[in-house]
């Protein structure tokens, strides 16, 4: 195993600790979990959202991954353009994070999605020989951002479905997969 890897795979079973900690029972199984070319992550579910937390690993070297972590608010909408200034306008007022609307204009649906990504290289801090009092600080704003991603994806649902005319997510494999395209582009 590479050393991206390794500290890829690291960070994911601390921030699944924490997810699980933070939201309990709320995982859901992924539907590609046994496929060892999909990207390794996990779903969430909070509120009336999905969340899928995987990795995104670019090389070999120490810090060369990334965490990501995607909330898909809605799913099937007809109001693209609608879709387009509800994301726009939320983008506007965000530090962190973004939304961004998954369309088809030949098909006439549209998703509205938030996401975050976060570099191997903050994760790999949190692992190098630190004051634990230091590293436990590092992973408690890394996790942070995780969970901004799932709990705005549960707080903005139903106002993404409303925006575009679309619905939100339920648990089952039709969203499961809906979760993973609009995540995974």
């Amino acid at each position: 195993m590479t050393v991206a890897a390794s500290e890829a795979t690291a960070a994911l079973r601390l921030v699944e600790a924490a997810v699980e900690e933070r939201y309990p029972g709320a995982r859901l199984p992924h539907p590609l979990a046994e496929n060892p070319g999909a990207p390794a992550g996990l779903i969430v579910r909070h509120g009336e959202a999905l969340a899928l937390i995987g990795l995104d690993i670019r090389g070999e070297a120490s810090g060369e991954w990334s965490l990501f972590a995607t909330s898909v608010l809605s799913a099937g909408g007809s109001g693209i353009d609608a879709s387009l200034e509800w994301v726009n306008a939320r983008n506007r007022r965000l530090g962190v994070g973004k939304y961004y609307s998954a369309a088809s204009r030949e098909a006439g649906v549209c998703a509205i999605a938030y996401d975050t990504w976060i570099q191997g290289a903050a994760f790999a801090a949190c692992m190098r020989p630190e004051p634990d009092e230091a590293a436990a600080r590092l992973a408690s704003v890394l996790m942070a951002l995780v969970a901004n991603v799932v709990d705005t994806g549960a707080a903005e649902a139903r106002s993404a479905a409303e925006a575009t005319g679309g619905r939100t997510l339920g648990d089952g494999q039709t969203d499961l997969q809906t979760l993973l395209v609009v995540a995974l582009g």
